[in-house]
């Protein structure tokens, strides 16, 4: 299982792969954040490759986690460039952006200081952690626990995007009153349902055999009927 590590001048942090989980460090102590990678160079979670990406800052980080969505899981250093930096940054992410899958794992220097339970609350925030204790073992048992909950927190909201369209399609089909519209419907519904880009058609045949050739096109979408044309 390979670990890749990437800095803000390296564009490809902002190619997404659907073969990789996305881990991003935020972290302005280059040593640390060295530490955290070397940490999490033997990881390894469901056959896929953990992509590890890194910030310096804040502002960095917003840019990074703006153009990869997909990123997993954030460890974030609490205190950076400003003492509420870190906080910041979770608002930006959480109602700016609007990403409510990301798991944030707050990390600080200094032992005994944790943010209020309301800010944990507020932001969805479920691990808090002082440097010095992170073990390499702890810290993947972290990391591990936190890409499993994104990807069951990612699978249900795909399952309730598609109950809802599925609900709408429906609402939408039963306004048809002719075969025309409905079997149209029923192709741009399905386009939508499936994420088909290239079309398809409806056909309709009265001989016994059933060959394809001799059926009439009820319906096509517009994808068809452009390639046909």
């Amino acid at each position: 299982m390979n670990v890749k590590t990437h800095d803000q001048k390296n564009m490809s942090i902002f190619e997404s792969r659907v073969d990789t989980c996305k881990v991003l460090s935020v972290e302005d102590d280059q040593d640390y954040q060295d530490a955290l990678i070397n940490a999490l160079s033997t990881l390894n979670y469901d056959g896929k490759d953990v992509e590890i990406l890194t910030a310096n800052s804040a502002a960095q980080a917003g840019v990074i986690i703006a153009m990869n969505p997909d990123i997993s899981v954030i460890l974030l250093d609490v205190i950076m460039e400003t003492d509420d930096a870190g906080l910041r940054l979770i608002d930006t992410i959480r109602d700016g952006i609007g990403n409510d899958l990301v798991r944030i794992v707050l990390l600080t220097g200094q032992p005994g200081s944790s943010p209020a339970d309301d800010i944990m609350n507020r932001y969805d925030i479920d691990d808090y952690w002082s440097k010095p204790d992170l073990t390499q073992d702890h810290l993947q048992t972290i990391i591990l626990s936190n890409l499993r909950t994104w990807h069951h927190l990612k699978d249900m909201k795909e399952a309730r995007h598609g109950m809802q369209m599925l609900i709408e399609s429906s609402q939408r089909l039963a306004t048809k009153r002719d075969i025309l519209g409905y079997t149209r419907s029923i192709l741009e519904e399905v386009s939508q349902l499936l994420n088909i880009k290239k079309g398809g058609i409806v056909c309709f045949s009265d001989t016994a055999d059933g060959e394809i050739e001799q059926a009439i096109i009820v319906a096509a979408s517009y994808q068809v009927m452009h390639n046909k044309s």
